[in-house]
């Protein structure tokens, strides 16, 4: 059988699929494209509703939900769950605040996750609540954690995992006073440093 050179987008190499692998492969790549618009779409969506109406109400219908699906053994369900929580921080940030001291320790083992979407979408909704970790008191107990977790991301082997975390780690050092931030620079730096002959070309 003929056979169909492709590009490996993870490993920068052409690898060779046969032409039923490659039928497949572009099926699967156009489910995976039409679930994805869906669901930027809703997350655009949720995140209009959740700064238009008042935040009670948003959240009295949306978080039952939303903790179901965080607490689902199907990983599709849990990233939704996710997507949910990092889309409602833009318009119920001041009512979510009261939730994150219980939704974080979760937020963070998220980003240990067997699925790369779910490790990807934590680190994005961590960065999506980044004023939280500023407030007082809250640095030696959040700010901390937060960048430990954020940092090891670097580290993932999935370069979508990789981009999640520099992503969410810059949001959140251009959110500080510069002052909060500044006992942790030196460690990221060096860091990154050290991590960073991993990344090769990209």
């Amino acid at each position: 059988k003929p056979l169909i050179y492709v590009d490996n987008e993870d490993s920068n190499e052409r690898i060779q699929l046969s032409r039923s692998e490659y039928n497949e492969r572009v099926e699967e790549e156009k489910e995976l494209s039409s679930y994805l618009s869906i669901r930027k779409q809703s997350a655009i969506v949720l995140d209009t509703i959740s700064q238009v109406f008042d935040n009670t109400i948003v959240l009295q219908h949306t978080l039952p939900s939303i903790e179901l699906r965080l607490k689902s053994s199907n990983v599709l369900e849990r990233e939704s769950g996710l997507l949910a929580l990092g889309a409602l921080a833009n318009g119920c940030y001041d009512s979510m605040i009261h939730y994150l001291p219980d939704l974080l320790p979760y937020l963070l083992e998220s980003t240990k996750d067997d699925m790369l979407e779910v490790r990807s979408i934590s680190c994005w909704v961590l960065s999506r609540y980044c004023h939280f970790y500023y407030l007082p008191n809250n640095q030696s107990n959040y700010l901390s954690n937060v960048l430990i977790y954020l940092t090891n991301c670097l580290q993932d082997k999935e370069p979508k995992v990789q981009c999640a975390s520099v992503s969410a780690l810059c949001i959140i050092i251009e959110d500080s006073d510069n002052e909060s931030i500044k006992p942790y620079i030196t460690n990221l730096i060096q860091f990154i440093h050290q991590i960073f002959p991993l990344y090769g070309i990209k």
